[in-house]
């Protein structure tokens, strides 16, 4: 099964949505795995961890923090358009989500409050579905999935 090792910390160009989409679209499954220790899937790597038909992360790992960052004129947007921004990233992270049977409350604070948990807490809210030491842990545990 092909997997991709993430410690994310985001991106702000939109780039993760074409990783997304291929993700999505695949018919092979595709399994993310947050690692080593100490990283992070934050910001645009939480859409694809949850994205990922396995979502997997290494012990002292989180994930969160996804609310959208961007930088208009002067660096700073207007309200209105504040609010069309992190309307619509949480209309994409819950259908993501939903998508692949994650759960949909905590992906939208993720992204309308910036909320960031660790492994252990992913795993018990059903936003990854393992824990793994390591790639031979992971392999092992994906086994006949």
């Amino acid at each position: 099964m092909p997997h991709h090792r993430i410690g994310h910390s985001g991106r702000a160009d939109g780039f993760h949505e074409n990783i997304v989409k291929k993700i999505l679209g695949s018919n092979i499954p595709i399994i993310v795995y947050v690692a080593p220790r100490g990283s992070r899937a934050a910001s645009a790597g939480v859409f694809i961890t949850l994205a990922s038909h396995v979502a997997v992360m290494a012990p002292e790992t989180h994930i969160g923090a996804a609310h959208p960052v961007t930088l208009g004129a002067e660096g700073k947007e207007s309200k209105t358009m504040t609010d069309k921004i992190v309307n619509d990233t949480v209309s994409y992270i819950k259908t993501i989500a939903k998508n692949r049977g994650k759960n949909v409350e905590w992906a939208e604070k993720a992204v309308r409050q910036s909320v960031s948990i660790t492994e252990d807490e992913a795993l018990k809210l059903n936003v990854i579905d393992l824990i793994c030491t390591d790639l031979n842990d992971l392999l092992t545990k994906v086994d006949g999935r």
